[in-house]
């Protein structure tokens, strides 16, 4: 079988849950320029059993970032982010920004890294696969275990 390239849509969505993750919760994502992540769904696809994560990162290099209006791109499956409800898919978009550092340097934070570790202790371990536990980062109070 033909190795299909990959077909790609915006998510505008994401940059509108992730402004109100920011508004809402500034100590946690203040610093970070949401208007430089475009997020992306691959449309033609859908995720392989193997990859476990629902979303990737890739950081925008110099010089391309020089003409783009992008620091970072972020990729999902379209068949994945339509079937999340609002709630799920704001926890991705916070997870997802936890990735993102503040200082606009093109790189991507890996996972095992500190920052990250603010959604492990506030939701636990595997908190994307555990919907019943998950508050609503937009209408719930969360108290963040920074």
């Amino acid at each position: 079988m033909a190795n299909i390239a990959p077909e790609f849509e915006v998510v505008h969505e994401f940059a509108t849950l992730a402004h109100g993750l920011q508004e809402r919760h500034p100590e946690i994502f203040d610093g970070i320029d949401i208007d430089k992540i475009r997020c992306v769904s691959i449309t033609n696809k859908e995720r392989g059993k193997k990859r476990r994560k629902l979303w990737g990162i890739l950081p925008v290099k110099n010089p391309i970032r020089m003409d783009c209006p992008y620091t970072y791109y972020v990729i999902v499956y379209n068949k994945d982010w339509v079937e999340l409800n609002e709630k799920m898919r704001l926890m991705m978009v916070a997870d997802v920004l936890q990735s993102v550092p503040a200082e606009d340097d093109g790189k991507v934070l890996q996972p095992d890294m500190k920052e990250f570790s603010v959604m492990l202790r506030t939701f636990g371990v595997d908190f994307m696969e555990n919907e019943s536990r998950i508050p609503h980062l937009l209408n719930d109070k969360i108290n963040w275990k920074t």
